[in-house]
């Protein structure tokens, strides 16, 4: 009754103007992702016949999945239902197109190109990133043999003007390549060893974080030749420590992530270690996770949501570890598959979280049955009808 008039409380105060409509759409949603439970509503077809590793939604629509698999291939799942829902119902979201022996070796990340899924890209332990024709299934383009070894991630700003896209791979130097040219632009020199992530600033276009094997997480500015900090887990509290020795983790930092806003900065390492970063300040904030299972050698692919929605989905053995990004809670512990997850993934739009793992499962995630889509209808008819005014328009 409590989280019921909570929720009619903010109804009315956004009714009353005085709080704004973004507040009760925050509410709302942080609240179905904290009690997410396996789908009874919705399925993806499994095809693949090894291990999924990376998945991506395109943001125009936020209607095909793109996954990257072991066994070489990609695939793209259609997520919307071409017919009518019953109640009963559930929907196995079709494979649309594959590409098989995309890679010779194992695809490791697929992105959709920015507000585009007329092409997408990939890459893998073969070394090569393409570019791809989503219509043919067909390479346009193929970075190959730039890389000194497995790629391990690649991404392309979201935002940007440029089309630049930044590489990690084996060697200690990740590079920009621009598709436009068909070169790698320029070298980002300050890794030790092994580069396994990065990504780009959500709020600047020429601000990208990578990090490595060699524990420590870069921030540049690509339009200079030399980084910006490096993320010091200790906060410059060991003044005798160099810049050759500050550490932002005690083992291989293997995933990093911005939030929506820009402000803060996710990285999870092999030291079993969560970390929550300023990225203005560039200071460790202190927040104290609960330790989660990493012992990966390459990308570790969790999921963060935006900032309104401050919920950290972390793949951890068979599980995915739900916490919440500002206090360290761990507020759920999500199980199904029976294998070792790989990669997590929330829609853009919906309140689904999918999660990628080596027993070839993609399952999807989502709000119980007592919050389907009638009665979520239901309940905003309900609370439209107890308000007096209305707007004529």
């Amino acid at each position: 009754m409590s989280a019921r008039r909570s929720l009619f409380d903010l109804f009315q105060r956004r009714q009353r103007g005085q709080d704004p409509p973004c507040v009760l759409q925050q509410t709302v949603v942080t609240k179905r992702l904290k009690s997410l439970a396996i789908s009874s509503r919705k399925e993806i077809e499994v095809v693949s016949s090894s291990g999924i590793n990376s998945l991506c939604v395109d943001e125009g629509e936020g209607r095909y999945l793109l996954s990257g698999s072991q066994d070489k291939h990609v695939y793209i799942h259609d997520m919307l239902k071409p017919c009518t829902r019953t109640k009963t119902e559930v929907y196995r979201c079709p494979l649309v197109c594959s590409a098989t022996k995309a890679h010779r070796f194992s695809v490791e990340t697929v992105q959709w190109l920015p507000h585009d899924s007329g092409a997408f890209t990939t890459s893998g332990m073969d070394g090569e990133l393409k570019i791809w024709d989503t219509n043919t299934m067909q390479p346009i383009y193929n970075f190959s043999g730039r890389f000194g070894g497995a790629v391990y991630d690649h991404a392309q700003s979201m935002i940007a003007s440029h089309d630049l896209i930044a590489v990690a791979s084996k060697t200690h130097r990740p590079r920009l390549c621009d598709p436009k040219s068909g070169s790698a632009t320029h070298e980002l020199v300050g890794h030790t060893k092994d580069v396994y992530s990065l990504a780009w600033s959500p709020a600047n276009e020429y601000l990208l974080a990578t990090a490595g094997a060699d524990s420590r997480i870069f921030l540049w500015d690509i339009r200079k030749s030399v980084h910006m900090c490096i993320f010091d887990q200790h906060n410059g509290e060991q003044a005798s420590m160099s810049s050759t020795s500050i550490t932002s983790h005690n083992g291989a930092v293997n995933g990093i992530s911005f939030l929506s806003g820009g402000d803060f900065l996710v990285s999870t390492g092999t030291d079993n270690r969560i970390r929550l970063w300023n990225v203005a300040s560039r200071k460790n904030t202190l927040i104290n996770f609960s330790k989660v299972t990493n012992n990966s050698r390459k990308k570790v692919r969790f999921a963060c949501c935006n900032d309104s929605s401050p919920i950290l989905f972390h793949p951890s053995q068979s599980g995915v570890q739900v916490f919440d990004l500002f206090s360290g809670e761990r507020l759920n512990t999500l199980q199904a598959h029976y294998g070792r997850v790989q990669v997590c993934l929330v829609h853009p739009f919906w309140q689904e979280l999918y999660s990628g793992s080596t027993d070839t499962e993609i399952i999807v995630w989502d709000t119980p049955k007592n919050h389907s889509a009638g009665a979520r209808e239901r309940t905003i008819e309900e609370q439209e009808n107890l308000t007096s005014e209305s707007d004529d328009w």
